[in-house]
């Protein structure tokens, strides 16, 4: 299967791109380093035998996605995210803005048969949460 892993080097986004190469999947890695190393692909490529296909790119770039996207994909995983907490509380809306619009933007420039083998990391869940003890009840859904 080719595995579009968003945030693929990153520490948690690296070790399920090893988890997928030695299941035999195909993981094409997207990931602007700004948390991680390029060091970590080839590292990858070391442990495997083979480095997977890297974009330095921000998931935030539609137009570097639909191209990327366009190149067909059978599922994504989306790891791409900021997290250091006390940044996020004193930035709310870039952590916001990279971990939850990032992903709409991944998922605007899919297919179907790619979007519904999609999964994200927990924070989704998390900002949700946040969001509606914030707003209450009558708080849209994302």
């Amino acid at each position: 299967m080719r595995v579009l892993v968003t945030g693929g080097a990153g520490f948690v986004g690296s070790h399920a791109v090893v988890a997928l190469m030695e299941a035999g999947h195909e993981p094409v890695v997207i990931d602007n380093l700004s948390n991680a190393h390029p060091s970590v692909v080839r590292r990858i490529g070391e442990i495997t035998g083979t480095a997977p296909e890297f974009h330095e790119r921000d998931v935030r770039d539609r137009e570097a996605m639909a191209e990327i996207v366009s190149g067909g994909f059978d599922a994504c995983i989306h790891f791409a995210a900021l997290k250091a907490v006390g940044e996020s509380v004193e930035r709310p809306m870039l952590y916001y803005e990279n971990n939850m619009s990032a992903g709409r933007s991944r998922f605007s420039t899919s297919s179907p048969s790619s979007a519904s083998r999609t999964s994200c990391s927990a924070l989704r869940r998390r900002y949700m949460e946040m969001r509606r003890r914030r707003c209450g009840r009558t708080c849209p859904s994302v």
